[in-house]
């Protein structure tokens, strides 16, 4: 993907690496342009699904992306979101699951926070909470229930939404979506959307998102979605590395993650069984989890 040409500067072939992982420059004066844009926060460098392209950008009038005029392509001032009612700083670098990219049927509950990142090489972190009122409540639960196997072709960056709609419902603490939790951990994860390929993401994220969900919620009551989970890729129980092993390994992390908030021998006894995951992160995840339960004694195993 490439960075918009901005004001008319020199562009950043972010697709072109080089030897060391870093991006190539397209021209000497690339990199200098690129810092000073850096430092003033206009150049949306960070994904294309920010506030300066979204449709609900107050300044855009419902337009997004290539509809925008170029008088509107390089805002320096903070965005006006009409979802949130909220002022958002820096609007090139800020996202949302709310995004048209993500939310072809643009939705207008508050979905999940408003991220950040500050520079191209920077993980999306959280600028601004989701707001938390009972109809946001009650929307987020509504788009939940209507939540399909199938997913809905979006972009493919880290803010999806329906993955948005589960960590926040996991973050109020909403126990009334329990039973759609163990709905959604049932879905296929390797089933995919229709249209652009770039687009059609499959459930994997999703499906983990709600088996961790299960565990903060309903702890030791999702026990047997956590027992499932955590076999998640592991072909007839046998512990060895594939594409398919690692493909899952999400799933199963997220499965130690949710064991780790439960009290019971059996969730301990689980966290014993992952620490032989072929994944290497995985198994120490649950070695760590599994020192919750025994604080003093003998270690588990880990898998290598």
């Amino acid at each position: 993907m490439s960075a918009s040409r901005v004001a008319g500067t020199c562009s950043l072939q972010a697709d072109s690496k080089t030897p060391s992982g870093r991006p190539e420059w397209t021209s000497p004066c690339d990199r200098d342009v690129f810092v000073s844009q850096l430092r003033e926060g206009t150049v949306p460098n960070g994904g294309s699904d920010n506030c300066g392209t979204c449709v609900f950008n107050e300044a855009n009038e419902g337009k997004t992306g290539a509809e925008l005029p170029e008088a509107r392509q390089n805002p320096r001032e903070t965005a006006r979101c009409v979802v949130r009612g909220e002022d958002i700083a820096r609007p090139w670098w800020a996202y949302c699951a709310n995004h048209n990219y993500h939310n072809p049927n643009r939705v207008r509950v508050p979905v999940g926070p408003v991220y950040t990142c500050f520079s191209h090489y920077s993980p999306r972190v959280i600028q601004a909470p989701c707001p938390d009122t009972p109809d946001i409540r009650a929307g987020l639960l509504a788009l939940f229930n209507e939540m399909l196997e199938k997913p809905v072709g979006e972009q493919s960056t880290a803010t999806r939404l329906d993955d948005e709609v589960i960590k926040q419902i996991m973050k109020f603490g909403e126990t009334r979506a329990v039973e759609g939790l163990k709905r959604v951990a049932r879905f296929d994860p390797l089933v995919s959307g229709d249209g652009d390929p770039g687009r059609a993401l499959n459930r994997v994220s999703t499906v983990a998102w709600a088996v961790e969900a299960l565990g903060v919620l309903a702890g030791d009551d999702a026990l047997p979605e956590l027992k499932a989970a955590l076999a998640a890729g592991l072909e007839k129980g046998l512990l060895k590395l594939s594409e398919r092993t690692k493909e899952r390994a999400v799933i199963r992390r997220r499965a130690v993650r949710g064991l780790a908030r439960c009290s019971s021998p059996e969730a301990a006894k689980l966290l014993r069984r992952g620490s032989l995951d072929p994944v290497a992160d995985v198994a120490e995840l649950a070695v760590e989890s599994w020192f919750s339960f025994h604080p003093e004694g003998e270690e588990p195993s880990c898998g290598s």
